[in-house]
């Protein structure tokens, strides 16, 4: 058990020597002194201002990350590597495209042929997407 980075044998000593300095009598009005100015000081105005003050300090990385748009940056940065170092992946969405693409052109040109107009309309893609393995 830590305290401010101070362990339980180094409380005991600090006990021990305020004890042989003070005496028993003195260090319990001295505690008594200490416990009074702490609430006067954590009640204080001064204090108010350093706790608001201290919570300013910690947000002004988050709104400037907010401010400048980084998370949206990093995203599409995040994507396109993804897309650039897996090409398995980058040929199977350029696979799906370029059916899209040859399906608008077939549509575009039916013919009178009601079972060709069929096979044309009824594009099969047969890709299926990478595993990561």
């Amino acid at each position: 058990m830590n305290i401010l980075g101070v362990g339980i044998p180094e409380l005991l000593v600090i006990f021990v020597v305020a004890l042989i300095v003070l005496g028993p009598g003195n260090m319990v009005k001295t505690a008594r002194q200490m416990s009074t100015g702490i609430k006067k000081l954590l009640s204080s105005d001064l204090w108010r201002s350093m706790v608001s003050s201290t919570k300013e300090i910690r947000n002004i990385q988050d709104q400037l990350i907010k401010e400048t748009g980084l998370p949206e940056s990093i995203k599409s940065l995040r994507q396109s590597t993804r897309v650039l170092t897996n090409p398995a992946a980058n040929q199977w969405t350029n696979t799906i495209a370029t059916n899209k693409i040859d399906t608008q052109k077939t549509e575009g040109q039916s013919s009178s042929n009601p079972q060709t107009d069929q096979n044309v309309s009824d594009p099969v893609v047969t890709t299926q997407p990478p595993t990561n393995e």
